[in-house]
């Protein structure tokens, strides 16, 4: 496990089977986030209008998230609330609280109900 300094992570944070994840320096993680084996949180590069410095934007992970095995979350994108990420997607855009996304890319599966899922 790969945990980079200046990463906020929130209250109850779980990680099941720790072999192969890694998450960046600025990502934020919120309350109630679980996450599965080899899943990376990371960052992706932007130029500023001059284009002479690099900008690393990373990903928010809000509360009662749960991230599975082999997702990569990466770049400027929020994930809000309530939601689920399936195993080995690839997630390059933001998505609304109670959603269930999935696939390479990532999309919208459907909108989770309250109490649909438990983790």
């Amino acid at each position: 496990i790969e945990i980079e300094l200046g990463t906020k992570i929130g209250k109850n944070f779980r990680i099941s089977h720790g072999v192969g994840i890694v998450i960046g320096s600025k990502v934020k993680i919120g309350n109630n986030v679980k996450i599965l084996q080899g899943v990376t949180l990371g960052g992706s590069f932007n130029k500023t209008a001059e284009y002479k410095n690099l900008i690393i934007e990373q990903p928010v992970i809000e509360d009662n998230i749960l991230i599975g095995a082999g997702a990569v979350i990466i770049g400027p994108v929020v994930i809000k609330s309530n939601s689920i990420i399936g195993a080995n997607s690839v997630v390059t855009k933001s998505f609304d609280e109670n959603s269930l996304i999935a696939g390479n890319p990532a999309k919208l599966l459907k909108k989770i109900k309250n109490n649909e899922y438990k983790f």
